[in-house]
């Protein structure tokens, strides 16, 4: 819908070529479209879940913020793939599947991401990008596939943020992939005033007895280490890995407060606000749910000052 309302003859529709179509779609204007306004200001950044899967053939638990990856990975045959977490406020299918493959499960995270480099308030940490890595190997390693107790279908895939993790991981078998959003950086010394209103502490911890690695929250983080998930990966490197946001929507909105904090809204909205409407987590804004009647209720002009 973006690329087909930004192309550079929009102001002429009429005017087709054989050779060149409509031209190119801007990818400014389609960028600025899909970040919206608020309070009047053009915002520049936004959240996305992190949706997460889990493959107990693979023993591995993953995470993307693209839809179609997660998609690849919950049709693969050998792996299985499912989702986990919880729901996701306004998105409650994956796109179409393709023909010939059962129905997708409903789509969940429990882990929320910003979707730009821009810090969304002077004073808040820098961003920092999360990358995508992932292995595959029989595990226990050495061992042959079809033997008993060895795993054929072991796979890990890992998000890491830092250069020194990317090569050491890399120089033990993990394949680069891309970036799959920002996080907050580590402010450990001016922790917890330093920690954005509305995140959490997220983490990277590995349970080395299944060759796995997950990405999780503080709120869950005595689930996951009651599992086995203790260790660092790649060894010695931090387990602490930035700040995130939970699923939590305080106001039941239809909105996260991650999302309202980023934007500026208000995550304590009243009864029959309409945050969500004006601006759905995996839609086009609408409109500015920071103005008119509604700009007292808001938060703060938070892009009105520029950027970090």
């Amino acid at each position: 819908m973006l690329a087909s309302s930004t192309y550079e003859r929009q102001s002429n529709p009429s005017y087709w070529s054989p050779i060149f179509g409509y031209g190119r779609p801007n990818a400014a204007t389609a960028a600025k479209t899909m970040l919206g306004v608020v309070a009047g200001v053009q915002v520049k950044n936004r959240v996305t879940p992190l949706f997460r899967f889990y493959s107990a053939a693979a023993n591995d638990y993953g995470d993307s913020t693209s839809p179609q990856m997660a998609m690849a990975y919950i049709i693969s045959q050998s792996q299985q793939y499912v989702p986990s977490g919880q729901t996701i406020p306004g998105y409650s299918s994956f796109p179409p599947p393709p023909a010939g493959t059962t129905a997708l499960p409903q789509p969940k995270a429990n882990v929320y991401v910003l979707t730009t480099e821009y810090t969304p308030k002077a004073g808040y940490p820098a961003l920092i990008p999360l990358h995508l890595m992932d292995r595959s190997r029989p595990f226990p390693v050495g061992c042959t596939p079809g033997n008993p107790g060895c795993n054929g279908n072991n796979r890990d895939l890992m998000l890491v943020t830092t250069t020194a993790d990317i090569e050491a991981a890399h120089a033990q078998g993990y394949d680069l992939r891309t970036i799959q959003g920002y996080i907050y950086a580590p402010c450990v010394l001016l922790e917890p005033a330093c920690i954005p209103p509305g995140a959490q502490k997220l983490y990277r911890k590995c349970k080395t007895s299944v060759d796995d690695c997950a990405i999780f929250l503080e709120f869950e983080r005595a689930t996951f280490e009651a599992a086995g998930y203790t260790a660092a990966y790649p060894s010695g490197s931090s387990m602490h890995l930035g700040y995130a946001y939970p699923p939590t929507d305080s106001d039941g909105d239809g909105l996260v407060d991650g999302m309202e904090y980023v934007i500026g809204s208000n995550p304590y909205s009243p009864p029959g606000a309409l945050d969500a409407t004006y601006y759905p987590l995996a839609g086009v804004p609408t409109g500015d749910p920071c103005s008119g009647a509604a700009a007292p209720g808001c938060v703060d002009k938070i892009f009105a000052n520029g950027f970090q």
